[in-house]
């Protein structure tokens, strides 16, 4: 009979002792904030738990590295890879290069983790302690895992949130986005809103659903089933299946797309049915990526702008401050800013 031995982390130490997880990792990086008799006694819990790493014994060495950690279809993901499963954006592209661009200007290195199969399964980066800090871009991780890698290294989420509150988060108010532009499409006359929404299992396409539904419950529109769908994915092919859907389940006159991506798949589903943008149906985003639009979507998408690569340096400039002192957790929101293009139009007359 094999006995799995349990793991021993900051957090068992911390419920061993009776202190925060943080108290233990100022306490093993010889942190002066913490007394001498506390620093003795998480040492000695520490080995006589049997923790294991490579900074318990000689104080903190930082190893200046920090990780990004994404839900990757990748073995072998890099800096240059592009993350499929959060469909083509290129504002994943430009974050990851934002956060490299602040790492190396304070002098660290950055290194790219896939999480793994398992959902209780640490980077081994993060388990090592090999990094002094990670960046999780959430959306597809498991809040869980999140939480655990909160507890061994200090950690940012970011582009989501965590309902809990328990990890330090950058992101962006998805359910601001989402009245702007319900209260754009509303003041141009249109009563059947649509909502094409991302993935639902995410915490983003939750905050997005009920910026929808509180529009709706303000201004007394129609509250139907057949109204919303969610798409199985971000690509634009999946935005397209999801647009079709849509229409062929129901009426509307303006449809509200999770992404630009699902937008510009919105868009090439209505004109494949005949309709016109702008005139017989008007589409907007919740965020605009900011990327340039092809010669084939020529038609500029209305939506709320969201600067995604200041997003990557706001996550490194929290980050570092977390590993000098740590801190309780706190969300950094950014309210994106609503521009209007081509793609929305007044309500049709009946």
């Amino acid at each position: 009979m094999t006995i799995k031995r349990q793991r021993i982390t900051l957090h068992t130490i911390a419920a061993e002792v009776g202190t925060s997880t943080s108290t233990v990792s100022r306490a093993l990086n010889n942190h002066d904030s913490i007394d001498l008799e506390t620093r003795l006694r998480v040492r000695q819990t520490a080995e006589r738990l049997g923790y294991k790493t490579p900074r318990a014994d000689e104080g903190r060495r930082s190893n200046r590295v920090l990780s990004v950690i994404l839900n990757l279809a990748d073995d072998e993901p890099t800096i240059q890879s592009r993350p499929t499963r959060y469909g083509s954006f290129g504002h994943i592209q430009r974050m990851l290069f934002s956060i490299e661009q602040a790492a190396q200007a304070r002098g660290y290195h950055l290194i790219l983790n896939s999480t793994p199969t398992a959902p209780e399964q640490l980077p081994p980066s993060v388990s090592s302690h090999f990094v002094d800090g990670a960046v999780v871009l959430g959306g597809l991780i498991p809040d869980a895992l999140v939480e655990l890698i909160a507890r061994e290294v200090p950690t940012i989420f970011v582009s989501s949130y965590l309902p809990s509150g328990g990890v330090h988060a950058v992101h962006i108010n998805y359910r601001l986005g989402v009245v702007e532009v319900m209260e754009h499409l509303i003041a141009l006359g249109h009563r059947r809103i649509a909502l094409l929404n991302g993935p639902s299992e995410t915490n983003t396409s939750a905050e997005k659903l009920a910026g929808y539904l509180q529009v709706c419950w303000q201004h007394n529109l129609p509250l139907e089933r057949a109204l919303v769908v969610d798409s199985a994915g971000f690509e634009q092919h999946e935005g397209i299946q999801a647009a079709t859907q849509l229409l062929e389940q129901t009426n509307f006159t303006a449809l509200v797309a999770g992404t630009d991506v699902l937008a510009r798949g919105a868009i090439k589903a209505a004109q494949a049915r005949g309709l016109h943008i702008h005139t017989d149906l008007s589409v907007a985003s919740v965020y605009n990526s900011l990327e340039q639009s092809t010669q084939e979507e020529s038609v500029a998408l209305t939506g709320v702008e969201v600067p995604f690569p200041r997003i990557g340096e706001i996550a490194v400039e929290r980050l570092l401050a977390l590993v000098n002192e740590p801190s309780p957790p706190r969300a950094t929101v950014l309210y994106p800013a609503l521009v209007i293009g081509d793609s929305s139009g007044p309500a049709p007359i009946p």
